[in-house]
């Protein structure tokens, strides 16, 4: 009966001296997207030059005959000319400013997973290994 006992506490032992252990897993993803701010601007100046510019010429004639004669006779011609420029200076300015502003947000997307294994024993062959040899000394043992 002792030799049992002795023969099972010797099994136990090598059976129990491993301990599972777990694999655990951890990934992680992380996306970031950035904020975008873009301003565009413009300003446009006109300049339009409205000048008028007049300019006129008269021309007087006079003629004095000499009184009752039979033949028109001319005593003298006067001429006269009236030369007139007239200018009118004019400037039209226009302005048009435009402004643009695009704006674009953060975006912040974190994925997190966590996986639980159990880790198979590296020393579960040798393990199976020890235990049967001690099984086949044991029944050599007994039948002796």
């Amino acid at each position: 009966m002792k030799r049992y006992i002795i023969l099972f506490a010797c099994m136990a032992s090598s059976v129990s001296c491993s301990t599972t252990k777990k694999n655990i897993n951890q990934s992680s993803a992380d996306e970031l997207s950035l904020q975008n701010v873009a301003s565009q601007s413009a300003k446009t100046e006109k300049l339009v030059d409205t000048t008028k510019t007049e300019s006129g010429k008269i021309t007087i004639t006079e003629v004095e005959f000499f009184p009752h004669t039979t033949a028109p006779a001319i005593k003298s011609i006067k001429q006269t000319t009236i030369e007139q420029a007239t200018e009118q200076k004019r400037q039209t300015r226009e302005t048009a400013e435009t402004a643009a502003k695009q704006l674009s947000t953060v975006l912040t997307k974190n994925t997190r997973r966590t996986e639980e294994s159990i880790a198979p024993d590296p020393y579960r062959w040798r393990y199976l290994f020890y235990t049967l040899a001690l099984i086949a000394v044991a029944l050599l043992y007994l039948k002796s």
